[in-house]
């Protein structure tokens, strides 16, 4: 499985690359819709957990991990209704 970790550590980093980018461009068009929108503040507290969680090593930090990518989904969708 690390290896796999390895292997996948570009597109990660490109993923995360994107999010922050489409994340800065909504913010700038909208700030006070996404600053007064609570979906807003739950995607945005779970992308931090994500930045500073550790590599992915057991399983439990896997299902968190994966977990906080579906909050982030959801809470990405929300916001246009929120």
């Amino acid at each position: 499985m690390p290896e796999l970790g390895r292997q996948l550590r570009l597109f990660r980093r490109a993923g995360l690359a994107l999010v922050l980018l489409t994340g800065v461009l909504l913010f700038w068009i909208e700030p006070v819709k996404c600053f007064r929108s609570v979906p807003f503040r739950i995607k945005l507290a779970s992308f931090f957990v994500l930045a500073v969680s550790p590599p992915l090593r057991t399983r439990l930090t896997t299902i968190l991990w994966w977990a906080l990518w579906l909050a982030i989904i959801f809470a990405s969708r929300w916001i246009g209704y929120f």
